[in-house]
């Protein structure tokens, strides 16, 4: 039998839990609470009309819209003296069949995916507490090594700072033990290091030099211009290394050392004022000029009786390499690594507990499935007004015309779920809604209304393929009722209620009902 057939199929009238005889209706006197026995005559204008709607579900409407030429009902019977109104239950009953058994496939779905996440979320929580349990001590310990390494870090970036304002660097590269010559040729082989920046700079120290300043301006303007000219050919500038490297080899700029000595020969034989102008030219041009002096002067010292101690100029050159502690780099990056850890750890308990807390006590179903909501939020508009619900966590109203994100009024913070009573439940049922088997969530402690009431709401949960907020009223001064759509609310126990009232109607006409396979295989599942 197909749910169209059972449109035809007519039943006896029944109100307030009894049958009542046929010439009891539309007898112009209220016998139902609701009036549903005065459809045709409207006796009974202050009452609530329920639509049977079979074989969909009923539907409350006031009775003073029985027989007012609009068709209210699917059923068509609230204008029963009219012939306009033709039953459409037959679709309505078709798709909520079809949606409620999708709905019952897309929770079994969610009840194996939930179970998973819960054993996932389970080690992931009992890892963070293992963690912290220990991170205390972990990171003291870290942070104590941090401090000797820095401390230790400290110490030696100031003995180097010592030593190189002590003057180490041009110590051990024997500056001082370079007469007047030697000093002039290892001058003009760093200002050739430095090609002709490095030459025009060294010009220009000599100029500003006391003593050397009347004699360097004499040679000045003829050396820049033999150094321009040779421009191409020179090491070139900025460090380019073609005067002499580290291992001692010197480009082709030797050539024009003689040529630049040769222009210098006025200057006076001032060994302090030239050692002052290389000291301050190669500590211009950087590490590189400065390996250009050692190797000069390594040169000039070597027929001496005092040559260079190779050793302690490696040491002095260290000294103008980036200064770096290895150990202080790794105790950082140690502790530092750590703490992020616990971090992390931290932030996994502060997500996962409450979901914890909520399953122990039952809150999320038998098999975990309602913690899918936990964490998620849904909106929805009802009369100009957004509204947020965030289940397990808290309602908020926004105000007209803006999210429910902005200019959020807190409507209550998640407090427990509390079952639907039996009278609510009738309620309900006349309006042709069923609730959660699980209850409803309570949200409480909101926003103070006038006279310092705080709000609250009850979020309702019914069958639907999707998780959505439906709607949001106010059915009493800063109390909220909401309701929401969710495969959560699909239970097996609806389904086979509803395939167990189609299977008795059938049964009474003589008529045959089968499930699909796919239907029978979920109905023999467990709950």
């Amino acid at each position: 039998m197909t749910i169209a057939a059972l449109a035809t199929v007519s039943a006896a009238f029944e109100c307030d839990g009894r049958a009542l005889p046929g010439a009891y209706l539309n007898d112009d006197y209220c016998d139902c609470a609701d009036g549903s026995d005065e459809a045709a005559t409207g006796a009974c204008a202050d009452t609530i009309y329920v639509c049977r709607n079979l074989p969909h579900k009923p539907k409350q409407i006031f009775s003073s819209r029985v027989n007012d030429g609009v068709c209210d009902c699917c059923d068509g019977s609230d204008e029963a003296n009219s012939t306009d109104c033709p039953n459409g239950c037959i679709a309505l009953a078709t798709e909520a069949f079809g949606a409620l058994s999708r709905g019952c496939l897309r929770r079994a779905e969610l009840a194996i995916a939930a179970a998973k996440a819960a054993s996932s979320d389970a080690e992931r929580l009992s890892a963070a507490r293992a963690q912290l349990a220990t991170a205390t001590p972990t990171i003291d310990a870290l942070h104590d090594a941090k401090a000797a390494a820095e401390a230790d870090e400290a110490s030696k970036r100031d003995g180097r700072a010592a030593r190189l304002a002590a003057g180490e660097v041009d110590t051990s590269l024997g500056v001082e033990r370079l007469d007047a010559g030697m000093t002039l040729r290892a001058l003009v082989r760093v200002a050739l290091w430095g090609g002709v920046e490095g030459v025009d700079r060294m010009y220009d120290l000599l100029v500003e030099r006391p003593g050397l300043e009347e004699a360097a301006e004499e040679v000045a303007m003829k050396a820049r211009d033999e150094a321009a000219a040779e421009k191409g050919q020179s090491a070139g500038g900025g460090g380019g290394g073609g005067v002499c490297d580290a291992a001692g080899a010197c480009g082709h700029a030797r050539e024009h050392e003689a040529a630049l000595l040769q222009l210098l020969e006025p200057l006076p034989e001032d060994g302090g004022a030239l050692r002052a102008v290389l000291r301050v030219l190669h500590a211009e041009l950087g590490a590189g000029a400065t390996s250009a002096l050692a190797q000069a002067a390594r040169e000039l010292l070597a027929e001496t009786e005092s040559p260079l101690d190779d050793a302690a100029v490696a040491a002095a050159l260290e000294l103008l390499e980036p200064f770096r502690h290895d150990e202080a780099e790794a105790a950082r990056a140690a502790h530092k690594a750590a703490v992020e850890a616990v971090q992390e750890a931290s932030e996994a308990e502060r997500q996962l507990a409450p979901k914890e807390a909520i399953a122990a006590s039952g809150g999320c179903g038998a098999g975990l499935e309602w913690r899918q909501l936990h964490g998620r939020c849904f909106e929805a508009e009802d009369r100009g007004y957004t509204y947020k619900a965030c289940p397990f966590q808290e309602m908020r109203q926004g105000s007209p015309g803006g999210r429910a994100s902005r200019q959020q009024t807190l409507l209550g913070n998640f407090t427990r779920w509390e079952p639907v009573s039996g009278e609510r439940a009738s309620q309900l049922a006349r309006a042709g809604r069923t609730p959660s088997e699980l209850g409803t969530m309570r949200f409480e402690g909101g926003a103070a209304c006038g006279g310092g009431a705080l709000r609250r709401a009850t979020l309702y949960f019914e069958c639907g393929e999707q998780d959505a907020l439906l709607e949001v009223t106010e059915p009493e001064t800063c109390v909220y009722e909401a309701w929401m759509s969710t495969p959560l609310a699909c239970s097996l126990a609806l389904l086979r209620e509803k395939v167990a009232t189609l299977e008795e109607a059938s049964a009474a006409a003589s008529l045959e009902f089968r499930p699909s396979d796919e239907l029978r295989a979920l109905l023999a599942a467990p709950e």
